[in-house]
């Protein structure tokens, strides 16, 4: 385990829409899993928190325990023209330069530990 003040930190968001992200907490990546009767969790020896703080966000509201105060749950068809419209804008606005890009990991064969959870350069910005 290292030092949670040297980690780097490590935001994960499940693939979706739709898929909530304490699926990765408690079935992939966590630090603990639940076992198959439902009732009983073991340590997970390939958690990432060993190498990271690890952040699972949950989003869009209506995944995980995630909900509208006001009752009003957005669908994602609904939503789908008005993200891509402002991803064009964002883009021709030039952006998309003044953020770092980000590189993720392909996991397999059961290894599981981050070996890069970002990876930044700031040259966009010089």
């Amino acid at each position: 385990m290292v030092d949670p003040a040297q980690a780097p930190l490590l935001l994960w968001l499940n693939g979706g829409p739709g898929s909530s992200s304490l699926e990765g907490l408690f079935l992939e990546n966590g630090p603990f899993r639940i076992g198959k009767d439902g009732k009983t969790i073991t340590r997970n020896p390939y958690a990432w928190n060993q190498f990271a703080n690890v952040l699972y966000l949950e989003s869009p509201v209506g995944v995980g325990y995630s909900y509208s105060t006001d009752g009003n749950q957005p669908q994602y068809s609904d939503d789908l023209p008005l993200v891509g419209d402002d991803v064009i804008v964002w883009t021709e606005t030039n952006h998309a330069a003044m953020f770092p890009p980000i590189s993720g990991i392909a996991l397999q064969d059961g290894y599981n530990r981050p070996a890069l959870c970002l990876y930044m350069s700031f040259e966009c910005l010089e």
